[in-house]
């Protein structure tokens, strides 16, 4: 009998043995969280400060947040490409401060540690809570979810990274992001009309006065399903626009949806008619022909007369 090849016979064992060398060699270097991070040893002052700091910046006190910061200070977010020094942080707050009142920090929650290693060795510190506010012109109670991670040396804060959702407050207040071939004026025109429509279905006389022009030559012709005209002069309206604010919604779930736009925007004056479609709960649907005369008032589009007639 021919001897068994020794080659043959040990290599398939050393692929074995090299394969559990290599996966304990892995399993060791994998990183354990002790191995990356430890509790500071300031880890009490650190909170103390970067909470200290947020305070300062809501209640107003800017000269005192900035002996919190480093000479060098950068602020990154809520953008990846976005950065502020030390003095567009201030002035970002002092319009803050000029817009704002009740800013308040709730749900708050800090707390630091120390990177043992790497390019962000030393001491860090995150927090996270709800910044809410109030706008000074309108009342609207604002509230954003917030997450800040800091980075402190010698005792100041060197950098910190700042994510928060910016578009979700823009909304509420309003604004819009528009394509670049996306006429504005036009956007702002339609809105104005939906948002009135908008609060009379909810009975908002606050709202609806906001959409219309104070104005004594503001009218409203309407024609009924009867067949009966009648016009709502400026000073009707407005007693009519009082009295919604004071009577129960209308028909809950009734949705309506615009179409058929024509605008003709003629400097600070706009004429438009379309098709205004309202479908209640059960249903039914039915459709008025709709026209508005707007006039640009204090950089704003208003409403100044309105006409209504059933779609037959």
């Amino acid at each position: 009998m021919r001897p068994t090849n020794s080659v043959s016979a040990w290599v398939p064992g050393l692929s074995i043995l090299l394969l559990l060398l290599c996966v304990e060699t892995t399993a060791q270097k994998a990183p354990r969280h002790n191995d990356l991070v430890a509790l500071s040893p300031n880890a009490d002052k650190n909170v103390q400060l970067l909470d200290s700091y947020l305070d300062d910046l809501i209640s107003g006190n800017f000269e005192r947040a900035k002996t919190r910061l480093s000479p060098d200070y950068t602020e990154y977010g809520p953008g990846a490409s976005e950065s502020m020094t030390m003095a567009q942080l201030a002035d970002n707050w002092e319009h803050a401060a000029h817009d704002r009142i009740e800013q308040t920090i709730s749900n708050r929650s800090t707390v630091s540690f120390n990177a043992k290693a790497g390019p962000d060795q030393g001491d860090w510190v995150m927090s996270r809570g709800v910044y809410n506010w109030k706008e000074r012109n309108g009342g609207t109670t604002m509230s954003v979810p917030f997450q800040v991670t800091a980075q402190v040396i010698n005792g100041k804060i060197k950098n910190a990274y700042m994510y928060f959702d910016r578009s979700s407050p823009l909304d509420r207040l309003g604004y819009a992001v528009l394509s670049s071939n996306h006429d504005p004026e036009l956007f702002l025109i339609k809105k104005v009309i939906e948002d009135e429509t908008s609060a009379w279905l909810r009975n908002d006389g606050k709202q609806m006065q906001n959409c219309w022009a104070d104005l004594s030559y503001a009218t409203h012709t309407v024609t009924d399903e009867s067949g009966k005209a009648y016009v709502i002069t400026g000073s009707e309206m407005s007693d009519q626009i009082m009295r919604l604010s004071a009577q129960k919604p209308n028909e809950p779930g009734i949705t309506f949806s615009n179409a058929r736009y024509e605008v003709r925007p003629n400097g600070n004056a706009a004429w438009v008619t379309f098709e205004q479609t309202f479908q209640k709960p059960n249903g039914e649907r039915y459709t008025n022909l709709e026209s508005r005369y707007l006039e640009k008032l204090g950089g704003n589009w208003r409403i100044v007369h309105m006409t209504t007639l059933p779609k037959k």
